[in-house]
This record gives C-alpha cells, structure tokens and sequence, in this order.
C-alpha cells in the first residue's frame, strides 16, 4: 500500500450565472461518473466567487441559502457562500488566483483538511491525477439542483 495520496481534479465552466447552482450541480454528476468519487472542494478565482455570490443573492435563490445553524439570510442581508451541498455531495469554496473567470475546479480529496493544519503541512505539493479533456456542458433544466448553498457565518 502507497502512502502517497491522490487526488483527482476537472475543469469546468459557469456560461450562464442564471443557472450557476444547476451547472455545479450537473458537474458534480459528471466528475462522479468519469473518476468513482464524489468532489468536496470547489476551486474559483475571485472574480467567478463575486459573481457567484451576486447570483445566489436573487430572492428566488435566498430559500436554498443555510447559515450555520440552518438559518436563511435576512432580507437585507448579502449572503456570501462557503459551500454548497446537495444530498450526495458537500462542496467547500476554496480560492485559486489562477483559474480564468468563469471556470472552476471539482477537486475529490479524501484527506483535505479545511481547518489550521494541526500537523502544520499545508500547502505540500502531492500528486494528482489531470483530466485535460474538454466536456461539454451537458443540457441543464431550469432549478435541476436539488443543493443546498452554504453563507459562510
């Protein structure tokens, strides 16, 4: 048994930010399906995040949007996603300066630690596995998502 650890990444693409929970959510199934894993990070640059959180703030979308504790944000209250959940899958948003705007990264990352490193090895480089081919958006439904967004407390 290696004691190397792998980790597995795609790129994707948010075209239309109308619809940015149902692309993540139709890109979630697509990863899953191409590696055997489910994702749980989520990388954007700052740009896409600032969009993101613009389009999560439409009304229609404020009902999907839990606090901490399971709370919806207040009326007039500008709610800024950490993750985004649905039944099968929990995202965490994490920032990376170097993807273009509009694309993001599905990362599967069994051992990921999200909180202060208590070994102290953040930021180790580790192998990972790429996919370079290009997948095309597959055709999205109005409200397919069935996630649940995440503002950060």
């Amino acid at each position: 048994m290696s004691d190397e650890r792998m980790v597995v990444f795609q790129d994707f693409r948010i075209d239309d930010w109308t619809v940015w929970d149902d692309t993540i959510y139709a890109q979630i199934g697509v990863f899953t399906s191409r590696h055997g894993v489910t994702p749980n990070i989520l990388l954007a640059n700052e740009a896409s995040y600032s969009r993101l959180n613009l389009a999560s703030a439409n009304t229609a979308m404020r009902e999907n949007i839990l606090g901490p504790n399971g709370e919806t944000p207040e009326p007039d209250e500008f709610p800024e996603l950490d993750g985004f959940e649905t039944a099968d899958c929990s995202l965490c948003f994490c920032l990376d300066t170097m993807l273009s705007d509009h694309c993001f990264q599905l990362i599967h990352d069994a051992d990921a630690w999200f909180d202060d490193d208590p070994d102290g090895d953040d930021g180790e480089p580790i192998p990972v596995e790429e996919v370079e081919e290009d997948l095309a958006l597959p055709e999205l439904e109005k409200s397919a998502s069935t996630g649940r967004m995440r503002k950060t407390g």
